[in-house]
């Protein structure tokens, strides 16, 4: 992968990270609906994670993780180091936020019949949407997709790093079999990533077709706002019978963007100087990406409770945002200096007391 093609895949990520918190904070009662057309398309998001996942995961286990133990003290790390102090955080946020404003919580966001322990528990392991589970954790919604990703990083490690083709085949089946539909049906999208990784590994697109691709991805997506989202929201046949919101809108958006991936790699080959200010700016958002995605919303619900302002008040929505993003940012700070640790611990936990090397 290229600097160029790396530098356009951090922007998408931390745009699309950015498109999902302002779709949460343009909610009524956070800032009285401003900014509410992102809210259209943060599911859309969601889905160029899943594919773009895919896409990334692929390329590191393939440039970097020449072992089983490499890809799950990665993979973890990644998760854990920012997963656990959201996980905290989330939940001392709620506990103040419902002494100050006990309705807002109880009325939007939080399920006060569902057990503490039980938060805690599906957060961590990530059982939390196996089935027809559906446990949010706490008033940090955007969790739910984790419940999904992790359980794909599993299900690749286990295809990729099983010598033995029908154990491996006969792991990955049990897997599925376990998360349930609703996982197992949005697995494609996760896959899609990978296919065009590796295809595209081996077979180089050219300039004059990337640049067609990328083309078509963006009129695509724009004729699927324009109709196509109605059009196959109406026939989906499929989404109530596996229990799975809008599964044709997310396999065309995952579609439009895999267009979009293949035009991009096939664009990376200009010869575009980038200026480095630029380049290291788009690098250090893109960090706080998992941050941002995570705590956005936790952090938007407790500053909604101590605002002075009402919701559609101008100042209340400078405070709102500048509030919400100055935090999320501290927050990310924080967690990416922590990622070394969380790799060194994990490494020494997992392989360590087995006599491997750590």
């Amino acid at each position: 992968m290229n600097s160029k093609l790396s530098l356009y895949l951090d922007l998408v990520r931390f745009s699309a990270a950015v498109v999902v918190f302002l779709g949460h904070l343009s909610a009524q009662r956070l800032t009285g609906g401003f900014l509410w057309q992102f809210s259209a398309i943060a599911d859309d998001a969601v889905v160029v994670f899943f594919v773009l996942s895919g896409y990334v995961i692929a390329w590191v286990t393939h440039a970097r993780h020449a072992t089983a133990a490499d890809y799950v003290v990665a993979r973890a790390s990644r998760i854990y180091s920012v997963a656990v102090p959201a996980v905290l955080l989330t939940f001392a946020l709620d506990t103040v936020g419902t002494l100050i404003d006990p309705g807002a919580y109880v009325t939007h966001v939080v399920d006060q019949n569902r057990p503490l322990w039980w938060e805690v528990v599906s957060s961590l392991t990530f059982l939390n949407q196996i089935w027809y589970l559906s446990t949010d954790i706490g008033s940090m919604l955007p969790y739910w997709s984790l419940g999904y990703e992790v359980w794909y990083y599993v299900l690749f490690g286990l295809a990729v790093f099983i010598a033995d083709r029908r154990r491996a085949w006969l792991w990955v089946g049990s897997v599925l079999l376990f998360v349930g539909p609703r996982i197992a049906v949005l697995f494609p999208l996760w896959l899609l990533g990978v296919l065009l990784y590796r295809t595209m590994a081996h077979r180089p697109v050219s300039t004059r077709v990337g640049a067609l691709a990328f083309a078509a991805s963006v009129l695509l997506y724009a004729l699927y706002l324009w109709q196509g989202r109605h059009w196959l929201a109406a026939h989906d046949a499929v989404s109530p019978w596996v229990g799975e919101k809008s599964i044709l809108n997310r396999y065309a958006v995952a579609a439009i963007f895999g267009l979009n991936l293949v035009g991009a790699v096939g664009l990376s080959h200009l010869r575009l100087r980038v200026q480095p200010r630029l380049e290291h700016c788009v690098r250090r958002c893109a960090e706080t990406t998992f941050t941002v995605y995570l705590v956005h919303l936790p952090v938007a619900h407790f500053l909604s409770t101590v605002t002075p302002w009402p919701a559609t008040d101008a100042a209340n929505r400078v405070f709102m945002f500048v509030g919400t993003g100055a935090i999320v940012a501290v927050m990310a700070v924080l967690c990416e200096q922590r990622k070394g640790w969380w790799a060194h611990g994990l490494r020494r936990l997992l392989f360590a007391r087995r006599g491997l090397q750590p």
